[in-house]
């Protein structure tokens, strides 16, 4: 557990991934529902079998947020995607640098997320800018 602030982030070995579950679960599906590219089952389906990773953010009492990561290759380089990013805004942005810390660790250049119009204010603080817009058409 590493501790930044007055909250810490916590990585979460597939095989606790039950124990934590549901304390994420509603704030999952909520991200999952903006970014509409898994449902909450299926990222925990992806956390059980190692292909995504899970992070609890933690006041040391209960969870106030969530991040999954991914790692892949990339035409820059190695890259840590964060599809996934829920909860109290401000306790995830303050222990992004941990995720930072890790992904330099396993040799990544570069950070990516996803999510609604506030992260990007809420990140910008911490070096982050705009990459992209998503568009959608229901049909």
């Amino acid at each position: 557990m590493t501790r930044l602030s007055s909250v810490s982030l916590i990585p979460v070995k597939s095989e606790n991934l039950p124990a934590f579950w549901p304390e994420v679960e509603d704030w999952v599906q909520d991200a999952a529902d903006v970014t509409g590219v898994r449902t909450a089952k299926q990222w925990r389906e992806k956390i059980a079998e190692r292909d995504a990773q899970l992070w609890v953010v933690t006041d040391g009492v209960a969870a106030t947020g969530v991040i999954i990561t991914e790692i892949y290759d990339t035409a820059a380089g190695l890259t840590i995607g964060m599809p996934i990013c829920g909860g109290d805004i401000k306790d995830v942005a303050s222990v992004l640098l941990v995720i930072e810390v890790w992904a330099k660790e396993l040799g990544a250049v570069r950070l990516e997320g996803c999510g609604r119009p506030g992260w990007e204010k809420a990140l910008k603080p911490f070096g982050w800018s705009k990459l992209a817009t998503v568009v959608e058409k229901v049909l």
